[in-house]
């Protein structure tokens, strides 16, 4: 009777062992696989949604500079137009134009071209009694006018707009393109590590099922609970 209730002991001792011994493994995954969530995993996603924050709004800063930089000189660019064009405004009309006498004056003036800033090829050739030629030789004149024009900025014509319209396109083009190519890095590494914290907190979960399931098995073999068992024996 007393070798049967020692091997039962023993066995039951065993079991016991073998149990705490997993429940105690499980828990140290359990713990180690939160700590690597907690301290890694987690820690480099918050650092990746920051970075990727920063560097939009870095590019958003560069947009409204490029923004306010084309906006300048468009600005500058009109001013200076303006200005070409207040000077002109105030060169009359000369009566003595070469090819140009008193009836044809008269008509110029009947038909509201009065200064240098009136006159356009359209506009003349639409005056009885102008041909190419006399409308050449008018539009020479306020080419030799407008070379007296002194602009407080570098003058800036339709070209010049042109110019500027096609550098900040590029500049902007170019500023998307890097701002896709470093968010599609920084996205692509987000979400790589966002699955990785995925898979692991699939894994954790499953580990927690275990280790409860663990602990269920191995409550019978407590020291209350055996106290039990050996009182009803």
């Amino acid at each position: 009777m007393h070798t049967e209730y020692v091997t039962s002991q023993k066995l039951f001792e065993n079991e016991r062992d073998a149990r705490r011994l997993l429940v105690e493994s499980l828990t140290q995954e359990v713990e180690s696989l939160e700590a690597s969530l907690k301290n890694q995993e987690l820690l480099e996603m918050a650092r990746l949604k920051k970075s990727l924050s920063t560097t939009i709004d870095a590019f958003g800063q560069k947009w409204t500079s490029l923004q306010h930089q084309f906006v300048e000189e468009v600005k500058a660019c009109e001013n200076i137009t303006q200005q070409l064009e207040d000077f002109l405004r105030v060169q009359p009309l000369p009566r003595d134009l070469s090819g140009v006498g008193p009836v044809l004056y008269n008509s110029l003036i009947a038909a509201g071209i009065t200064s240098a800033a009136d006159c356009n090829m359209t506009d003349l050739l639409n005056v009885h009694g102008i041909g190419e030629k006399k409308a050449n030789a008018i539009m020479n004149w306020v080419d030799i006018i407008k070379s007296r024009f002194t602009p407080t900025k570098n003058f800036a014509s339709t070209p010049k707009r042109l110019r500027i319209n096609s550098k900040y396109g590029a500049l902007a083009a170019r500023l998307k393109g890097e701002l896709d190519s470093l968010t599609r890095a920084q996205v692509n590494s987000l979400n790589q590590t966002r699955q990785g914290v995925s898979q692991k907190q699939q894994a954790l979960g499953a580990l927690r099922k275990k280790l409860i399931q663990a602990k269920i098995d191995y409550s019978p073999f407590t020291s209350e609970s055996r106290a039990g068992t050996l009182h009803s024996s």
